[in-house]
């Protein structure tokens, strides 16, 4: 930002600090960053902007409003599912409370726009600096939309497959989409390009979230940095079990309804559901859909005009995307 705070060691820049990886809670400097986030989004932004002309180093804000943004989005995530670890950290609401998460995102939220604002300049095209605004602030609310409809589904004791889609199109894919899809606004790129980078980003932002709920059930707590199995005693809607529901025999749907319908889970519940998910080979049918949404973004890929070292490095991103384990 042009306008930068001057750091004062107070509750909100330790904060601040703290859910970047910067800052300890008691407000003095880690030596080094005390995390290691991917930064797929910003990352996803500066590598199409470079592979259709564009000059990243200029646009290095706007990266960073994007991790601003998602941040926002994680801490509120955090105080909504009441998960009190992430990257093997306490996350800020079982640090500071609630009231004090909730502020923190608001300010992380104010602060990516406001950044934005200050690194995007379009002289003498207001139709496009319009656009520029519009699509980032559509982002916020749809990031904010699929945040309730998750809230909402975990009310609900059945939901489809394609109502999940839906929401994580918007609580995990918004930012995504706006990641591949913002360079191309910023370099004017024809419509029929345009498409192309549409559905890379829709179909990477449904493989990032199916790979997180993936994650979230048997993943490994020194990769994940959470639990084994804490979507499971959550009662989360994630992908596995919403396709679980929607697949099980009779018995199975039976028991996972029952189980489901519990206001808290016990360690023998986690054990039936991860049984159930074995039966039904849940592990592999997700993984499965995976490869086939990657399959999606590679046939797009192809179309784009890159150069071959981009499509080489934007391969090799999905591979990672399959891959990754934390």
């Amino acid at each position: 930002m042009n306008n930068t705070i001057p750091f004062q060691k107070n509750t909100i820049t330790t904060m601040l600090g703290y859910s970047q990886g910067r800052i300890s809670p008691s407000g003095n400097f880690y030596k080094k960053k005390n995390f290691s986030a991917k930064r797929i989004r910003p990352l996803l932004f500066l590598f199409f902007l470079d592979a259709i002309g564009g000059n990243w180093k200029q646009y290095l804000p706007v990266a960073v409003s994007i991790e601003l943004l998602h941040s926002f989005s994680l801490i509120h995530d955090d105080v909504q599912d009441e998960d009190i670890e992430r990257h093997h950290r306490p996350t800020i609401w079982k640090i500071w409370g609630v009231p004090s998460a909730i502020i923190t995102g608001n300010v992380l939220r104010t602060l990516s726009y406001l950044n934005l604002i200050d690194s995007v300049s379009i002289k003498g095209n207001f139709l496009k600096y319009s656009l520029v605004h519009k699509s980032f602030l559509s982002v916020c609310l749809k990031l904010i939309n699929g945040q309730i409809s998750d809230l909402d589904y975990e009310k609900q004791s059945f939901i489809s497959v394609q109502d999940y889609l839906n929401m994580i199109r918007n609580k995990t894919g918004a930012l995504i989409e706006f990641s591949v899809e913002f360079p191309a606004i910023l370099q004017k790129i024809d419509k029929d390009q345009f498409k192309h980078f549409k559905n890379i980003g829709k179909q990477l932002g449904r493989v990032f979230q199916i790979k997180d709920d993936l994650l979230g059930i048997w993943g490994e707590n020194n990769a994940t940095g959470k639990p084994v199995g804490r979507d499971i005693l959550r009662k989360k809607k994630s992908y596995p079990i919403v396709l679980a529901f929607q697949m099980a025999n009779l018995g199975n749907r039976n028991l996972l309804e029952e189980i489901y319908a519990k206001e808290k889970l016990t360690t023998q519940d986690v054990k039936s559901v991860f049984s159930i998910l074995q039966e039904m080979d849940i592990f592999n049918r997700t993984n499965l859909e995976i490869e086939k949404l990657l399959e999606k973004s590679s046939h797009s890929l192809l179309k784009l005009n890159f150069l071959n070292r981009h499509k080489k490095d934007l391969g090799e991103l999905l591979e990672f995307l399959k891959k990754r384990i934390y």
